[in-house]
């Protein structure tokens, strides 16, 4: 049954780049429309702790859940916060963001009771 699965996991870094390209896409909308600081900060804490989270698994593996959390409540609040500040494009590339992380997480828990079979 492992090698039936095997292919499923190009999965994974394909879902990590929409994560990072979708952030990566609002920091150049803020810069282009010259956006303050606060809004390069929040950007760039949810990339950095995305970021953080791709590659703690490796690292160490009971730090990679809690970073995670907080990637995606950081990316949360972002949608909520562009929002708010009427940059409904950005809003909506933070929703996407967040579907892929969602889509990860669902691959994991479809694959991982496959993996013990």
């Amino acid at each position: 049954m492992k090698s039936d699965i095997g292919h499923l996991w190009i999965f994974f870094p394909i879902l990590f780049l929409i994560v990072i390209s979708s952030l990566g896409t609002v920091v150049v909308r803020i810069a282009r429309r010259r956006g303050g600081k606060r809004e390069f900060l929040f950007v760039g804490i949810a990339l950095f702790l995305y970021i953080l989270t791709g590659f703690s698994g490796k690292i160490h593996p009971y730090l990679h859940m809690p970073l995670s959390n907080l990637a995606e409540i950081m990316i949360l609040y972002n949608a909520y916060y562009f929002w708010k500040l009427r940059d409904i494009p950005s809003s909506w590339m933070h929703v996407i963001a967040l579907l892929a992380i969602v889509s990860d997480f669902s691959l994991h828990l479809i694959l991982r009771p496959l993996l013990k079979s």
